[in-house]
């Protein structure tokens, strides 16, 4: 009796210790893919104005979150800084979405 719960305690320690090591000293792979999802573009200037560029009708806080997988408030700070330098301007559609327009409509696709 007393072997199997010696057996029983060495097995719980093992699993114990595994645990604590897995958490004090995660994979080099767990710790990347927590912090860098995958197909995440750049949020610069360049990035959000190419893809405006490919918007007749601008673009809106949350494409950009898609197509940067970015979060909502550093998009939109970052399309408020473009803003403000006049590189795009905020319209206000009739079913009241905001859209961020290149002011250099020679950028603009055709394509849309």
């Amino acid at each position: 009796m007393s072997v199997i719960i010696i057996a029983v305690l060495a097995f719980i320690s093992a699993i114990t210790l595994g645990v604590f090591i897995n958490q004090k000293f995660p994979n080099k792979g767990d710790k990347n893919e927590q912090h860098t999802p995958k197909n995440k573009l750049a949020l610069n200037d360049a990035t959000v104005i190419a893809l405006a560029a490919k918007q007749k009708d601008g673009i809106s806080v949350a494409a950009v979150c898609l197509a940067s997988k970015a979060p909502a408030i550093e998009v939109k700070n970052k399309l408020e800084a473009l803003r403000e330098q006049g590189l795009l301007y905020l319209n206000i559609d009739k079913n009241g979405a905001e859209k961020y327009i290149l002011t250099d409509t020679s950028l603009i696709s055709d394509k849309n």
